[in-house]
């Protein structure tokens, strides 16, 4: 609904990026539809508010009709600003201008929108990372084309010291704890991953992320940190023996599925490509300011 809604929206502005010359379209083939109320689930407005509104404008033409001492027909619209000429387009927005000044909002000129060389326009947003999935909620993706070419970067860093129960055996403490991070990434759709020890680093990355990212390429090349080519590995969601009840659903948690080409068994599964290399840890430190500062 609030997809039809907006996109209904842009149909009578048609480019006006004017509310009272949309209102007026609206109006024109409302008055001008056989079957109002068809009319109105077709374009996904409220019957009672546009009833309403339309015998609020024919009292207004009929008063200033009986002001002016001429007939209602001279006041009637012929062409809505959809279909009228730039100049008298030009003029209805001269108008406004000057009668309505105060109720207008006017976009900072710090903050206004450019236009770039092909005639689209460039928002920035903060916040949540904004999807494809969220713009089709309002966006008709036939009739309104949309691309997401950046997304916000929102970094997660933290430092991790191992138990007494990891003393001994720091490899097995390293395989725990990688797939821990692996399943926080997969789960909040994380699109890098960077962790280092003493030792190593270690650089988790989604292979759609990878191949669209030249400058992420191009990055990991020139740090000249990871000399052979990654790994590709493929995770599926751990799910309890117990089918039962909570216990039945994903636990948050992924675990690596064995490389022996068997087809991955139904359910969410996902694959990340794995960088490593095992480098003293000043060397890892500055790999990853440099990675933040990018």
């Amino acid at each position: 609904i609030t997809s039809r809604t907006f996109v209904s929206r842009c149909q009578f502005d048609a480019g006006l990026y004017s509310e009272p010359m949309g209102i007026m379209n609206l109006l024109h083939s409302y008055r001008m539809a056989k079957s109002k109320g068809e009319f109105c689930r077709k374009e996904c407005v409220s019957f009672t508010r546009l009833r309403h509104l339309h015998g609020t404008v024919e009292s207004l033409r009929r008063r200033v009709a009986n002001r002016l001492n001429v007939p209602m027909d001279f006041l009637e619209v012929e062409e809505p600003p959809l279909e009228a000429p730039h100049a008298k387009v030009t003029i209805l927005r001269i108008l406004q201008t000057w009668l309505f000044h105060d109720t207008m909002i006017e976009l900072s000129k710090k903050k206004g929108l450019q236009a770039s060389d092909d005639g689209t326009f460039t928002v920035e947003l903060s916040g949540p990372s904004v999807e494809s999935k969220h713009l089709l909620q309002v966006l008709d993706a036939d009739r309104h084309p949309f691309q997401i070419l950046n997304r916000v970067k929102i970094t997660h860093s933290g430092s991790f010291i191992a138990g007494d129960a990891y003393q001994v055996d720091t490899t097995d403490y390293f395989r725990h704890f990688e797939c821990r991070i692996v399943s926080y990434a997969l789960e909040n759709h994380i699109d890098v991953v960077v962790y280092y020890s003493s030792s190593s680093i270690h650089l988790f990355v989604s292979p759609a992320v990878w191949g669209e990212s030249d400058s992420l390429q191009q990055f990991v090349a020139g740090a000249g940190i990871f000399k052979d080519a990654p790994i590709a590995n493929d995770y599926v969601e751990v799910h309890s023996e117990n089918r039962r009840g909570r216990r039945g659903r994903a636990c948050a948690a992924w675990t690596q599925y064995p490389s022996n080409g068997a087809p991955l068994p139904a359910g969410h599964a996902s694959s990340l490509l794995r960088f490593s290399s095992r480098q003293k840890k000043a060397k890892a430190k500055d790999f990853k300011k440099f990675f933040d500062q990018h």
